[in-house]
């Protein structure tokens, strides 16, 4: 009966510190507040820019192939490749 019970303290002592470390990494993940620079914000900050860009080149595309505009860019798909290359390039910083 002794032993059963030094056993249920230590199960509960190790149950307890495993509880106490889990309560320390949930207060280390913690919303940031609005203006923090955590690397998650301007990551998601630098998706919605890409959205931005590609629906805007997406339309300008549109637009001239449905003739709305005419927008002589003889070298489009090359100025595209450059700026998916500066984008790859900037992100391995």
């Amino acid at each position: 009966m002794i032993n059963e019970e030094e056993r249920l303290s230590k199960l509960e002592a190790r149950v307890d510190g495993i509880s106490q470390e889990l309560e320390e990494i949930k207060g280390k993940n913690k919303p940031q507040p609005e203006g923090s620079t955590k690397t998650g914000n301007s990551r998601s900050r630098n998706e919605v820019l890409l959205g931005i860009l590609l629906i805007v080149i997406g339309g300008i595309w549109l637009g001239n192939s449905l003739d709305w505009f005419c927008l002589p860019i003889p070298f489009w798909p090359a100025i595209l490749i450059l700026l998916g290359l500066g984008a790859i390039v900037n992100s391995r910083r």
